[in-house]
């Protein structure tokens, strides 16, 4: 992913996630004291339309990655996230169906069965794409760690962007006077041929 689809996503997901939260909380959580109320908070119908208009920036997010990231790791078999991702994309199909659902459904029995299905799948979806983030984020700072040949490599097997080499934290090894230091040269090799290709 490069960096603006990767904001995109985590964006959008934070958004869904604070909007349908406030709205579950508004909705389930807190009791009006006025009989006659028909929502429990004044603030409920801001968190409603929010959570509507939010979800398809977040569908969106998604299919912006889906074939270059998504298809890509599941062809491949990345090991690294893969179970929170696949778990992510699992979660993501029941809670978006029934988030749709909930907008035309009139029956009552049909809607109960909706909106069970959204806030389950929305726990779920919640759980696993913020472990996924932040497996990914750890993923990502062990990758700054490893020198420049290891890093196209494993970025390369990741599907990353790999223009531009990450920082490496590694101080680098100083070649003896005189002598040329191999991996500075494999490096410089690898990085003209990506200059090259592009």
């Amino acid at each position: 992913m490069n960096p603006f689809e990767r904001w995109n996503l985590r964006l959008a997901s934070l958004a869904i996630i604070v909007s349908g939260f406030a709205l579950l909380w508004m909705k389930y959580g807190l009791e009006s004291t006025d009989p006659f109320a028909v929502i429990n908070h004044p603030l409920q119908p801001w968190a409603l339309k929010s959570h509507v208009l939010v979800a398809p920036a977040l569908v969106f997010a998604i299919g912006l990655i889906a074939r270059r990231h998504i298809w890509r790791h599941l062809v491949r078999r990345v090991e690294p996230g893969r179970g929170t991702g696949l778990a992510t994309l699992i979660s993501l199909v029941p809670m978006a169906a029934s988030g749709y659902a909930l907008q035309v459904i009139v029956s009552e029995s049909w809607r109960t069965a909706a909106v069970v299905t959204h806030v389950a799948s929305s726990v779920l979806f919640t759980v696993v794409v913020l472990a996924h983030f932040v497996l990914m984020r750890g993923y990502l700072r062990e990758l700054q760690d490893e020198t420049f040949c290891e890093q196209v490599r494993m970025k390369e097997s990741l599907g990353l962007e790999s223009g531009e080499p990450l920082r490496s934290r590694r101080q680098p090894s100083a070649a003896p006077t005189g002598e040329i230091d191999e991996r500075d040269s494999t490096e410089g090799n690898l990085a003209e041929a990506g200059r090259t290709a592009r």
